[in-house]
């Protein structure tokens, strides 16, 4: 019976110890702060006068002691990590790189070794760089442009003149002479061969040459200006529906137009084409050229 009560007894003594020493720390510990404020407080009082004076030289103190003391422990602790850093990398897997290796140039950072590619630098001009799309334009061959040459035309009177309109003469080339003009009713030099026609019939080229002007006034009507070189020009008048234009080359023998209306000045002549021939702008006679 007494044994199965002890142990119960002796847990009670227990309990009951720990209690009273619970409770004689806590009346310590309530002591030691009663103490310690009542220090403090004491010490504020004494400190504080009416010019409200700090000694700055204890603070200084404290804060230098402070300072020197969290150094220590800051150097303890670095020496700390330090010596524990060789083991921690160990279990990373990370290598230590006592001395970084010298680069030329201004990299501020290491290549990885499996990113440098040994290759030979070549340029695109080379030829031996292939840029899909850049590389075939930039070998296309380079086509120039056709040059239009303009002709030059050359006339000789030895090579003699076609024929402008087919009929007869109505009033002959005569520059020695004058000769009447029934419209007006008086004589007069006449620099032009004038054809006696039809209206609407056809009227040809007399030589290669190029179309350097059309124009139109009162007493020649329709006018049309063939440049046949060498100086030489044939002008013709009294025209209608030209079918070539200013800047054309023509053809020895090619329809240029048609014989239109006479005009007003020409009246009782009736319908005709007025042609003549002029070396480097002098007239001259072309009937022995036809």
């Amino acid at each position: 019976m007494d044994k199965k009560i002890r142990p119960y007894k002796n847990r009670k003594q227990t309990v009951k110890r720990e209690r009273a020493i619970m409770l004689v720390s806590s009346a310590f510990v309530m002591a030691a702060l009663t103490i310690t404020g009542i220090y403090m407080k004491g010490k504020n009082v004494e400190d504080q006068n009416d010019g409200y004076s700090i000694d700055l030289a204890e603070y200084e103190t404290n804060v230098g002691e402070q300072y020197a003391k969290l150094v220590d422990e800051v150097n303890t602790k670095t020496d700390a990590v330090k010596e524990d850093l060789p083991d921690v990398l160990a279990l990373t897997d990370i290598p230590i790189i006592e001395k970084v290796p010298e680069v030329d140039g201004e990299l501020d950072y290491m290549p990885r070794e499996d990113s440098i590619v040994d290759f030979e630098v070549t340029e695109v001009d080379s030829g031996l760089v292939e840029i899909p799309g850049l590389t075939d334009i930039a070998e296309a061959p380079v086509t120039e442009a056709p040059q239009i040459v303009e002709k030059v035309f050359s006339f000789t009177e030895e090579e003699g003149l076609y024929v402008p309109v087919m009929n007869e003469i109505l009033m002959h080339f005569s520059m020695d002479r004058t000769v009447y003009f029934a419209t007006l009713d008086q004589y007069k030099y006449n620099p032009a061969v004038i054809f006696k026609a039809v209206e609407g019939c056809e009227v040809y080229a007399c030589a290669d040459a190029k179309v350097v002007d059309m124009y139109r006034n009162e007493e020649l009507g329709q006018v049309m200006v063939l440049d046949l070189g060498d100086g030489y020009r044939a002008i013709y008048g009294q025209l209608k529906d030209c079918n070539v234009a200013v800047g054309d080359a023509v053809s020895v023998g090619q329809v240029i137009g048609h014989v239109g209306t006479p005009t007003k000045y020409y009246s009782v002549e009736g319908v005709n084409l007025y042609f003549s021939l002029e070396k480097d702008g002098q007239p001259i006679n072309p009937e022995g050229m036809m």
